[in-house]
């Protein structure tokens, strides 16, 4: 008898110092939180919130495991799909009935369960009560893990470790190793399409409901070691090694979590030079042939100090750029490349290629398509709506290479088509579309078209909680005004003049002249809307409208001129000035025919109706800025530096005129 005791003795220490990271001391339960989830769920971010709240104010202590199962987890086009083979066993033992959902330790709470007697799903409100309650409970087992992934190889190595400080009610307990990972962005249903996904169950190691330990009574020490090959990628999304988790569970079979713990894997076996093009910053849309490129680079090794980077477009043109700097192990940085010009056509290739030797050259390169933008061939367009039902989701906005908004729209009240006509100067543009469910315009649409060709249409499926698209307005139109929109010196008996550089039709299609003139032009007093001014107007041969009143003018008075007309080819020209009637300020002998155009001017005007003469151009301050001949081969004026209000004399054999000309950038 003496033996055995010595025997059994010495037995003890052993058992008890083949332990390596497992607590030996009683201690409490930690919460393993299975947090059903879907990403059409609109209620879940809630769920995520308050999860995240309990595992805030115990970080050691509490697990989540976002489990993305049943109907609000399947995708539809563009969404993730971050279902896995474990999740619809895992809901189906919960007995949710609905989302978001949880089970706290597998647990029934009877006072909490949404389907009692029997079920361990809770509504979210109930979960940091039953969190408290598990967290104040002894654990009659403790549980320990390490792990780490082979980098080139993607093998993550689990050891796991159980101590028991007391017996196990059942003979056969199962240990269950979970892979879970962090900061995946995708749609998520209020909360957008870029929202981030954290603690998402990616595998079961152990299988669905765990591997075997049989023994399970006070002083066992349970010991494994799990291995398995991550995949680059789960339902077409990648599984970042960096981003994994371990979450280390012991349960009585199927249900009952007594305790467990989550790890950081540690990443070895990492190479000197390992890197990876992980994003971009490069618009599918270019307005011209330049480009600048910028994309972003993941180290994955030790000692990346420079990268030799070839670029180009289409076939034209290799160049070539180095890269140096020191980024840390698992740090991305971007790259901005040199601008380079290209020959644009319609659809482009852009090439990218990094030249260091590294382990993945597969995912040394860039090959994106890059169409050029559109164009409106005349400034006069339309950007059309059609909303959903959620129509107060809804807005967008037109802003200028500088980013200055130019034009906006929206929320909407119903989901009637709604038409913005705009007048937008050349240049380039792009059209922002937010939606602020994050879900698009179901069924809907915005279109950008100039009178009835369309030439942008962003379907509503494709928006997700944004989009931007590129424009190029380019108008072949040109109208000019004198008086121009904003003057305050307009002749109280005109001529009121309208310069188009193509003939103008009208709303119906005929070619404006005196008869059918009053159906493209308007004059009114204040507002388009306001009251009627008569006039006599003339079309001459060169398309030029003159428009005069039927009546003398007060000072003071304000003018509203409206063009309504279209072009040959059926595009809609809508303008409109606004000027005050008042004394001209500078004397002219006889408001004759003869004009400047454009008014304001920017690189240089034209006098129209003078044979022979000469022109002569004042500062404000009387200084002469310009004196020049002109004749009707002879009449565009430059500006050259010329910026602000100058005074313009035309003398010909018969007459003196003065007017007055703006010059602007």
């Amino acid at each position: 008898m003496k033996k055995f005791i010595v025997a059994l003795l010495a037995l003890i220490p052993f058992v008890i110092s083949a332990q390596t990271i497992v607590s030996t001391s009683p201690q409490n339960k930690n919460v393993i939180l299975e947090q059903y989830t879907g990403i059409n769920c609109g209620f879940c971010p809630q769920g995520t919130t308050i999860a995240n709240q309990i595992y805030n104010a115990n970080p050691t202590r509490v697990v989540i495991i976002a489990i993305h199962a049943g109907n609000y987890s399947n995708p539809s086009a563009g969404q993730p799909d971050f279902r896995t083979p474990f999740g619809t066993a895992l809901v189906n033992q919960s007995l949710l009935s609905g989302f978001p959902a949880g089970s706290i330790n597998r647990h029934v709470f009877p006072d909490y369960s949404m389907t009692p007697p029997n079920g361990t799903a809770m509504g979210r409100g109930y979960w940091a009560s039953a969190a408290n309650q598990i967290m104040g409970e002894s654990s009659y087992v403790n549980v320990g893990a390490t792990a780490e992934i082979d980098l080139l190889s993607r093998e993550i190595t689990v050891y796991v470790e159980a101590y028991y400080t007391g017996n196990s009610p059942v003979s056969t307990n199962k240990i269950n190793i979970v892979l879970l990972q962090d900061k995946t962005y995708g749609f998520q249903a209020n909360g957008g399409s870029n929202y981030e996904h954290n603690n998402r169950l990616i595998h079961m190691i152990t299988g669905q409901w765990g591997a075997d330990i049989t023994q399970t009574s006070a002083g066992s020490l349970y010991s494994n070691t799990f291995t398995y090959t991550i995949p680059e990628h789960l339902n077409q999304i990648p599984i970042l090694l960096e981003n994994l988790r371990i979450a280390a569970f012991v349960a009585e079979g199927q249900q009952e979590i007594i305790s467990g713990l989550q790890v950081k894997p540690t990443i070895v076996n990492v190479p000197d030079v390992e890197y990876l093009i992980v994003g971009h910053s490069i618009h599918s849309d270019v307005w011209e042939g330049k480009i600048a490129p910028a994309f972003s680079v993941k180290s994955y090794g030790n000692s990346v100090t420079s990268l030799d980077i070839e670029y180009k477009v289409n076939n034209e043109q290799t160049h070539s750029y180095t890269w140096n700097g020191n980024p840390q192990f698992l740090e991305t940085f971007e790259i901005v490349l040199p601008e380079i010009t290209f020959d644009a056509q319609q659809t482009n290739t852009l090439t990218i290629n990094i030249l260091n030797e590294d382990f993945s050259p597969e995912n040394n390169s860039l090959n994106l398509t890059l169409n050029l933008a559109p164009t409106a061939p005349i400034n006069d367009i339309k950007v059309v709506v059609k909303p959903d039902q959620y129509g107060s989701e809804t807005t967008w906005n037109i802003k200028n290479e500088t980013g200055t908004i130019i034009a906006q729209g929206g929320p909407y009240s119903s989901t009637s088509v709604v038409t913005h006509e705009l007048f937008i100067d050349d240049g380039n543009y792009t059209i922002y579309v937010f939606d602020s469910y994050g879900d698009g315009i179901t069924g809907g649409y915005v279109r950008v078209k100039y009178g009835d060709e369309l030439i942008l249409d962003i379907p509503g499926s494709t928006i997700g909680s944004s989009i931007s698209k590129k424009i190029i307005v380019s108008s072949i139109i040109e109208i000019d005004f004198n008086p121009y929109d904003g003057s305050t010196s307009a002749p109280a008996n005109g001529p009121f003049k309208i310069f188009p550089n193509v003939q103008m039709y009208t709303p119906e299609g005929d070619v404006i002249n005196e008869d059918n003139v009053y159906f493209a032009v308007e004059l009114n007093k204040d507002t388009n809307e306001g009251q009627i001014i008569p006039y006599t107007a003339t079309v001459d041969g060169n398309h030029t409208i003159s428009i005069v009143p039927d009546y003398t003018l007060n000072d003071g008075t304000v003018v509203c001129l409206s063009l309504n007309a279209k072009t040959v080819e059926g595009y809609s020209i809508k303008r409109t000035v606004h000027f005050t009637v008042g004394p001209v300020g500078i004397y002219e002998n006889g408001y004759s025919n003869i004009s400047i155009y454009p008014n304001p001017a920017k690189e240089s005007f034209t006098i129209s109706g003078v044979n022979f003469g000469e022109v002569s151009v004042y500062s404000l301050n009387g200084q002469m800025v310009l004196i020049k001949k002109i004749n009707p081969s002879n009449n565009i004026i430059p500006t050259g530096d010329m910026q602000g209000v100058y005074i313009v004399k035309i003398q010909t054999n018969d007459k003196s005129i003065i007017k007055q000309l703006i010059v602007i950038e």
